[in-house]
């Protein structure tokens, strides 16, 4: 279940050791078992989204940097030669 679980919600990455050296150790629990048999392993947001929060981030970074690149390209040639 737990497979399948993790191709529904895109958990393609493992993110624990990513999150624990960024956030720290993760010591909160899920609500009840419920919550636990679902996927939720805890109460903290970014740990139970996994690897979509890590794709946000990817995804603004290249956003933000395409459009520098863009706004480079109009630059006149004599400004462009300056950076």
């Amino acid at each position: 279940m737990s497979t399948l679980l993790n191709f529904v919600t895109f958990d393609i990455i493992n993110t624990d050791p990513i999150y624990d050296g960024i956030f720290g150790a993760d010591d909160t629990s899920p609500l009840n078992d419920h919550f636990y048999e679902a996927g939720y392993v805890s109460t903290d947001y970014i740990r139970n989204i996994g690897s979509l929060f890590l794709f946000i981030w990817i995804g603004l970074g290249l956003g933000i940097s395409g459009l520098l690149i863009l706004k480079i390209k109009k630059l006149p040639e004599k400004m462009r030669k300056k950076i």
